[in-house]
């Protein structure tokens, strides 16, 4: 039995639900298999995500339910067989939300209006309260707001120590995430109302953040050239060398940093930035348009993806690391790369360290 909190709301699917001073609780029943921790399996929290709920839960949270009395509108259990942080939650309250204190999660990004096709960046902040160092595994959600679906993922892992932090930065409209989101075409997210938020899960514990809003538009008339040239038809894929003739033609053009990254997913730079064998012909234009797309674009996630690549062959990339490291503190010493390699755990970018001060 699950009981979801719902304002003023019935109908074939709800059925109103009177205790004490709660006068609207809703409830639906369900078939959930649960795991050893005691929360759903993976296929069962499918199923879940896949119903109708009402806005009014789908706003406040919904909480499976292991005892009839656990029917608190948040969620918060009063017993019951398993522990109350073993809970699916939601919140549009804006603030940040954990139970016990043992893990915050904060999520910030610099705009909620998007054109299709733009990325969008997502600074991710978890901070470890407890004295002990923990394992963490992320779960994403999107919540279409136009169809009331909510759709989930797990991606993510981290090991942050005692009173430690680690910082992230991630794009919600990446496919990888979200693929039934996806204009497949353009590996863009479709035009529609959003919220993104995220769930930390610490053994049994699950620590939620707050909701980001996105609002994503379509693509005016004025880009739509530009936009289309990002299709790749399956039948119909583009050689490295347009690849290169796109991003040039491109260049400086509202969807320049998408053009950017497509040479990038071709693997010859990648090969090259780690000075395998076969590909050192590319190795110093690698250089180059690494150097050039962190610093012009060094709030974004993919600034961050490209940046772990040139180090993973830190004894080949040093110069490169450190001339990047020097003309971000110099010239955006703000920048959401810098935030995020300065909070990560202290062994994770020992190499940089002394750069990034």
């Amino acid at each position: 039995l699950g009981h979801l909190w719902c304002v003023g709301f019935t109908d074939v699917t709800h059925t109103l639900w009177h205790n004490s001073d709660n006068q609207d609780i809703c409830l639906m029943k369900y078939n959930l298999a649960f795991d050893s921790y005691g929360d759903p399996d993976y296929n069962a929290q499918r199923i879940l995500n896949s119903l109708n709920f009402c806005t009014g839960h789908l706003q406040r949270g919904s909480n499976i339910s292991w005892d009839l009395k656990q029917y608190s509108p948040f969620g918060e259990g009063t017993g019951g067989t398993f522990s109350s942080d073993n809970i699916l939650f939601a919140s549009n309250t804006g603030s940040t939300h954990n139970f016990n204190k043992g893990l915050e999660i904060e999520l910030s990004c610099d705009q909620s209006d998007f054109i299709q096709g733009e990325s969008i960046n997502v600074l991710i902040k978890i901070k470890n309260n407890t004295s002990d160092t923990v394992n963490i595994s992320l779960e994403h959600y999107l919540h279409d707001l136009d169809t009331d679906s909510t759709f989930w993922t797990p991606y993510g892992v981290s090991m942050i120590p005692a009173s430690g932090k680690s910082y992230h930065i991630l794009d919600p409209s990446s496919w990888q995430l979200f693929p039934n989101r996806m204009d497949l075409s353009t590996f863009t997210l479709k035009p529609g109302n959003y919220e993104y938020y995220l769930s930390a899960k610490v053994g049994t514990n699950k620590y939620l953040s707050e909701k980001i809003k996105i609002k994503v538009n379509p693509v005016p008339d004025s880009l739509f050239q530009s936009f289309n040239d990002l299709k790749c038809i399956p039948n119909q894929l583009r050689s490295f060398k347009t690849a290169e003739e796109l991003l040039e033609k491109y260049k400086g053009s509202f969807y320049e940093e998408s053009y950017y990254y497509n040479i990038f997913g071709y693997g010859f730079y990648y090969h090259a930035i780690q000075n395998k064998d076969g590909f050192r012909d590319y190795r110093d234009k690698a250089i180059d348009i690494y150097r050039e797309f962190i610093l012009k674009y060094p709030n974004s996630s993919k600034a961050y993806s490209l940046f772990q690549v040139i180090i993973f062959n830190y004894k080949d990339n040093e110069l490169l690391v450190e001339e990047i490291l020097t003309s971000l503190k110099n010239n955006q010493p703000d920048c959401k790369l810098l935030e995020v390699l300065r909070n990560q755990p202290d062994d994770l970018y020992k190499p940089v360290k002394h750069f990034l001060y």
